[in-house]
């Protein structure tokens, strides 16, 4: 696994490793498994990613991920992510 240091990142960077990390987990999804919902959930996206929460909800305040809030809840088209 290729470790990062993520302390000297632009915001730029940070959000394409993001992309790049969620495509990989998406690729890597074996065949027979369900195919992802439209829509994701913080948690969904969070294990699919291989992060915490809050390090996920620091991004979306960030910018750095873009969500769609229906009321209280927090979801992620899968074309963006």
């Amino acid at each position: 696994m290729e470790q990062i240091i993520l302390t000297q990142l632009s915001s730029e960077q940070l959000s394409e490793l993001i992309a790049k990390a969620v495509q990989k987990a998406v690729n890597n999804q074996p065949q027979n498994e369900k195919k992802l919902p439209e829509m994701l959930t913080r948690k969904q996206l969070a294990e699919m990613m291989g992060v915490s929460l809050p390090f996920l909800h620091k991004q979306i305040n960030e910018g750095n991920l873009k969500a769609t809030k229906f009321g209280r809840l927090t979801r992620f088209k899968r074309e963006y992510v």
